[in-house]
């Protein structure tokens, strides 16, 4: 038997398609093929094998759009897993919280309980149709059940911690003065610690990877938009227009004007 629920597609910032639930020895097999959605398994009982690869209860595993895929369960303890299907490209975020091991795209988690209460009210609710916001809910729970704990979190590096911190703040504060002196001070390490780390990562240094976010925006702003210069400047966290040009046009070779007129006419 096969258990599932489905989505209304309303408005919702992560749109989870289908949830279901089966033991099903027919259901709970599937290819070799390839599918264009996100899929994620939760063996509940039983074991059966993703890919060649055995997965019992406590473990999961994960599908990519356009994976090659083949699964099915063991005969003699057929397992019973839940799933979850997105055809939302957000999902590929997402799917780097499960740290899977390797290439197999196997996790572990240690919530079996927690999942069994979503396939029990899967089952409860079989056919019906959702609000796209009560699937979200629904998969959170079952997402925040394992992520978050400490058995199964896999804990960032400090240097993915401090590489990750920088990045978000100079997404979130680019319409700002951001230097590195303040960077440093924020993680707690010296700048040339920094420096070392952005290089290893994006092969330029921090200040480098400042001023090219910056100008990469103000460049968007120049071509999609008729805002004018000194609002892009202050966009980008110059509060001086000329300082602005004078960066832009060392960064590009062409002043920001220029480069406004020249990709509008090759557009």
């Amino acid at each position: 038997m096969r258990y599932e629920i489905f989505s209304d597609n309303s408005i919702s910032p992560l749109k989870i398609n289908t949830l279901g639930f089966s033991g099903d020895i027919e259901v709970t097999k599937f290819g070799p093929a390839k599918r264009n959605l996100y899929i994620i398994h939760y063996v509940t009982k039983g074991k059966g094998y993703f890919n060649g690869k055995p997965v019992v209860e406590g473990r999961g595993f994960l599908i990519h759009p356009e994976q090659d895929e083949e699964y099915c369960s063991d005969p003699n303890d057929p397992w019973e897993f839940l799933w979850i299907i997105s055809s939302d490209n957000a999902m590929k975020d997402i799917f780097d919280r499960y740290y899977t091991n390797n290439d197999d795209c196997i996790f572990d988690f240690d919530s079996v309980t927690e999942i069994r209460k979503i396939a029990n009210e899967i089952v409860d609710r079989n056919g019906d149709v959702l609000d796209s916001l009560k699937m979200l809910e629904m998969y959170l729970h079952i997402l925040n059940s394992h992520t978050y704990t400490e058995t199964s979190i896999r804990r960032k590096t400090n240097r993915e911690t401090y590489l990750d911190f920088c990045v978000d703040f100079i997404e979130t504060n680019i319409h700002k003065k951001i230097t590195v002196e303040e960077l440093s001070d924020l993680v707690g390490v010296s700048q040339p610690y920094l420096y070392k780390i952005f290089k290893s990562k994006f092969n330029m240094s921090i200040k480098e990877y400042i001023t090219c976010y910056k100008m990469n925006r103000a460049k968007k702003l120049l071509v999609e938009t008729n805002m004018l210069i000194t609002e892009i400047a202050n966009s980008v966290g110059y509060g001086d227009v000329l300082a602005f040009s004078k960066a832009f046009s060392a960064k590009e070779k062409i002043s920001p004007q220029k480069y406004r007129l020249h990709s509008r006419k090759t557009r």
